[in-house]
């Protein structure tokens, strides 16, 4: 469990295997290789998944 970090339980994340699971999500929206992402910074990873957020509400809108 990654009890007490407040950091990924703001991204919906209370195990390990949630963490990885969002790195693969990122993989696949930027066709990368999702060991290149597991290797990134976690800031790195965040920022790919608020774009990738952003990018798919975007196109939900019509821009």
């Amino acid at each position: 469990m990654l009890d007490g970090r407040r950091f990924f339980h703001e991204l919906g994340v209370r195990e390990v295997e949630q963490l990885v699971g969002r790195a693969y999500d990122a993989a696949w929206f930027w066709r990368l290789d999702p060991e290149v992402v597991m290797a990134r910074p976690i800031e790195r990873l965040l920022e790919s998944l608020g774009h990738a957020d952003r990018i798919i509400e975007e196109s939900r809108d019509g821009g």
